[in-house]
């Protein structure tokens, strides 16, 4: 890989970070229209395992106060680490807003972030989103994003978009199938598993995906969602 695409997949891996970091209360890239609990919070935290050896870390925080139920103030650090050139970090934060909620039957909402380089202490990418939730009877829901990207140094304003099915059984975990488009990379899919357990404070997610990073041909993740 040379210096130009690790540069780009550093910049559109730590992008989709930030839309991972806000997507269903886990690492998916595709998001819901809904927020977290009013007077709630939880925490994220989940790795990426790439090829060959590089690796991606993320904690993300969020809440929802009582006095503002459609609204969520979520934040996120992220590390890459790519097999060759120099690792990024950055650090940002983001408004998700519920316009409609899904229980309505078509969940509507709104949601953007910008994110700092650490290294540097320049803005390093902003997005926006809007995220689209339906409700498909007792045990199924589809989620669709379609959205904008800036990242500094890499391209202009790129295209986002993707859609998810999530099923939903009376045991066992939650099956969750996505693809998606992140700014000029190729389209990529993710198939996720979710246990959730401690009368549904805690989720545990398995992730295995294609081009999560627009470069990358596979990646494998495991994530932790505490929520209190």
């Amino acid at each position: 890989m040379g210096a130009r695409a690790r540069r780009y997949a550093a910049a559109v891996m730590l992008a989709t970070a930030a839309a991972r970091a806000r997507a269903s209360g886990g690492a998916d890239v595709v998001d819901d229209s809904e927020v977290e609990t009013p007077g709630h919070c939880h925490l994220e935290a989940w790795a990426t395992d790439l090829p060959a050896g590089g690796s991606l870390y993320n904690l993300a925080p969020a809440c929802t106060p009582k006095r503002t139920p459609w609204l969520e103030i979520d934040g996120f650090l992220t590390h890459y680490d790519p097999v060759r050139g120099q690792a990024s970090k950055a650090i940002g934060f983001g408004p998700k807003i519920n316009l409609r909620p899904a229980a309505s039957g078509l969940g509507i909402g709104i949601e953007g972030s910008i994110a700092i380089d650490a290294s540097r202490g320049k803005p390093a990418y902003v997005t926006a989103m809007v995220p689209f939730t339906l409700p498909i009877g007792p045990r199924w829901i589809v989620n669709a994003n379609i959205g904008t990207q800036y990242v500094r140094g890499v391209h202009g304003l790129g295209i986002t978009a993707g859609t998810q099915a999530v099923y939903q059984p009376p045991k066992g975990p939650e099956l969750m199938i996505e693809t998606f488009v992140v700014g000029g990379g190729p389209i990529g899919q993710q198939a996720h598993l979710r246990w959730t357990v401690d009368r549904g404070r805690i989720d545990l997610d398995l992730m295995a995906s294609r081009y999560p990073d627009g470069v990358s041909r596979h990646a494998m993740t495991l994530g932790l969602t505490i929520r209190r």
